[in-house]
């Protein structure tokens, strides 16, 4: 019979914990490899710092010093730290969280925790009340993790909720069942919101958002009402009538497997964009794979970029903005706002201008042989105008945008010329004092509305 053995690793500052732990494991590979037993190092990503070891072990064993019946197994989250020999030459399994509200509840409700018996029967005799917060409480719990798939819609900071909050929150949940004689829901509320799941929480608003969300959830409403649901767009989503393990499980059965946003407490828009964000990833992920669809010849690829770059620097505006008579024309003053706004568009449109010039520029000498050294940056630069993507070097200095790289050349130049007109018979530039919009940086603009207002009230 094969025997598992596991070594896990905790990550602990102290050195000599950390090589004691190493030792262990290196003694019990050395032992596994001999009985033909199974080995698993769990969290090498806490061990970096020994990762090296373990990969100078793992290019001494072959079939001549190890036993067939041996298996190394090794579990870590993307860490840079992991040896790469490794991760090439061994069997990768990746885990990928469940999406949905459905495919969540019932991967919490077939864990370990909420599959054994005596976590329900250790409520202090109050199997209904703690049956039903349970159910309310994961439920929560999934929300959290579902908004996380927003971005910066669902929460203003990146945090990740693992399964370890939930369980916390049940023991905690337990121990206020079966020490009070009357159910305390607003410590359970503050417990849960504010010590466990609050803790990582930075942001003020964020913390209102899941304080908000909790108290839905954590009610005395949700205990004595048999008709409790959570959301009023879909009344499937309420606490089952019958609280027993299999009727749960059969409650998640029939929950929809798509979930609407407003579950989430969000505005039905942001399923939108959530696709459009997904489709997205998914189209890079086929272009590392896959990769562009460009010619095989190298001679072939260089054709392509100078016909390419030279096509985008005949799109580009000819000139520059002259940001010395723009600053002499509209002079910086408290009087004039939108003459503020109006230099900082030149200097910003200038900035960006510079930079796509100098890129495409560099590519087309670079692929001429005019110039040998080659920057990480335009070799960036080359495989995103391969992609019809945007380079990330544009991006720094850059407004936001959607488009692929053509449209957005083309809207960059309806940009540029909307504040620019060119007069042929003077042939110099003249500048709109007013526009309708801002088109680099929003936000100046809005404020400057806002001053005016503010003034013309005084």
């Amino acid at each position: 019979m094969v025997q598992d053995k596991f070594i896990r690793f905790t990550g602990e500052d102290k050195d000599n914990c950390l090589l004691f732990q190493g030792e262990i494991a290196q003694n019990t590979i050395r032992a596994a490899q001999a009985d033909g037993s199974w080995v698993c190092l769990q969290n090498c990503h806490l061990a970096c710092s020994w990762m090296p070891t373990l990969q100078r072990i793992w290019e001494t064993i072959d079939n001549n010093n190890s036993s067939p019946g041996f298996r190394l197994w090794l579990t870590t989250e993307p860490s840079e730290g992991f040896p790469e020999s490794v991760l090439q030459n061994g069997i990768k399994l990746t885990y990928d969280p469940p999406v949905g509200v459905k495919r969540n509840l019932y991967h919490l409700y077939m864990s370990e925790m909420l599959r054994d018996p005596h976590v329900f029967e250790s409520s202090g005799g109050r199997y209904k009340e703690f049956s039903r917060l349970l159910y309310a409480l994961c439920f929560f719990h999934v929300v959290l993790q579902e908004r996380s798939s927003y971005g910066p819609v669902g929460w203003t900071s990146p945090y990740e909720h693992d399964d370890s909050e939930l369980f916390t929150s049940i023991q905690t949940l337990q121990a206020f069942l079966n020490t009070d004689k009357e159910i305390s829901y607003e410590a359970i509320q503050y417990t849960i919101g504010e010590c466990i799941y609050g803790a990582q929480l930075t942001d003020e608003w964020d913390h209102r958002i899941l304080i908000t969300i909790l108290h839905d959830f954590i009610n005395q409403e949700l205990v004595v009402s048999q008709n409790y649901i959570f959301t009023e767009i879909n009344k499937v989503y309420s606490v089952p009538s019958d609280i027993t393990h299999s009727a749960c499980l059969q409650k998640i059965e029939s929950l929809p497997q798509d979930t609407e946003a407003e579950i989430y407490g969000m505005h039905p828009n942001v399923d939108v964009i959530q696709k459009i964000n997904n489709t997205s990833l998914f189209i890079d992920a086929l272009y590392l794979v896959h990769g562009p669809a460009v010619p095989t010849k190298i001679s072939d690829i260089e054709d392509v970029l100078i016909d390419t770059c030279t096509i985008l620097l005949e799109q580009l505006p000819e000139k520059e903005f002259d940001e010395k008579a723009a600053r002499k024309k509209y002079p910086l003053s408290q009087k004039e706002n939108l003459n503020n706004v109006l230099i900082l568009e030149i200097d910003k449109y200038n900035k960006l201008l510079k930079t796509i010039r100098m890129t495409l520029e560099t590519i087309i000498r670079t692929m001429k042989g005019q110039e040998i050294i080659i920057s990480p940056e335009i070799e960036d630069s080359v495989s995103s105008i391969l992609k019809n993507k945007i380079p990330a070097s544009w991006w720094k200095v850059s407004y936001p945008s959607t488009k692929m790289l053509g449209a957005y050349i083309a809207d960059f130049s309806k940009r540029f010329q909307y504040i620019m007109l060119t007069s042929p018979s003077k042939n110099n530039l003249t500048y709109k004092k007013q526009w309708k919009i801002s088109v680099m940086f929003n936000m100046a603009y809005k404020r400057v509305f806002i001053a005016g207002y503010i003034k013309e009230g005084k």
